[in-house]
């Protein structure tokens, strides 16, 4: 078990399965806020926290990990739950791509589109609009722009803006559907909004 106690972060156990990372606790505690079916985890990331004798620890990815969360381990449905050394946290797919881009069937008469999904860089309280009486930053059907607001994540009282772009993303592209709503948790790395361009 690797620890780093001025931190209070734990490394996640490690174990390749069938093409597949899979993420175990590194000792016995209290599992908390293990991350969902379809999440993307990399080093450095969050994978839950561990309670251990009453301290709370974050579990860390370690290096060359990454991927997105195919099954979310043992006891899904509970937020906080008793594991032992070993016990599954999570198995990661590291074929998905990053961005989890996929592509979309078109319907009959419409032109064939690439589906892109892009994800939040932090964790934090989702809003999709500046105020709650302003228009939304996005909505579906309209086109955004590298560098436009898609919204904000409040983190300790402090307001940040999701800004569209990155690498491997189009200059435009238009909005599919959001994925989140107003006041909605966001974790590090959940799909924020889904995109389309011409193929």
């Amino acid at each position: 078990m690797i620890t780093h106690a001025k931190d209070r972060t734990l490394f996640a156990r490690v174990e390749e399965k069938e093409g597949k990372w899979v993420l175990s606790a590194p000792c016995p505690g209290i599992l908390r806020d293990a991350r969902r079916k379809g999440e993307l985890l990399k080093p450095g990331f969050s994978c839950g926290r561990l309670e251990v004798l009453g301290v709370l620890y974050t579990l860390i990815v370690p290096e060359g990990v990454h991927g997105i969360v195919v099954d979310e381990g043992i006891h899904q449905d509970l937020r906080r739950r008793p594991v032992a050394y070993g016990d599954p946290i999570a198995t990661i797919d590291p074929s998905k791509d990053f961005w989890a881009d996929e592509k979309v069937t078109p319907r009959e008469g419409e032109k064939r589109v690439d589906a892109i999904v892009w994800r939040s860089p932090i964790g934090g309280r989702f809003y999709g609009r500046p105020s709650p009486q302003a228009p939304p930053f996005i909505e579906k059907g309209a086109w955004i722009a590298k560098g436009q607001t898609i919204g904000l994540i409040e983190v300790m009282k402090t307001f940040h803006r999701l800004i569209y772009g990155g690498e491997g993303f189009p200059e435009r592209a238009r909005v599919i559907q959001v994925l989140v709503q107003d006041g909605d948790d966001v974790s590090e790395g959940q799909a924020v909004v889904e995109l389309e361009r011409e193929a």
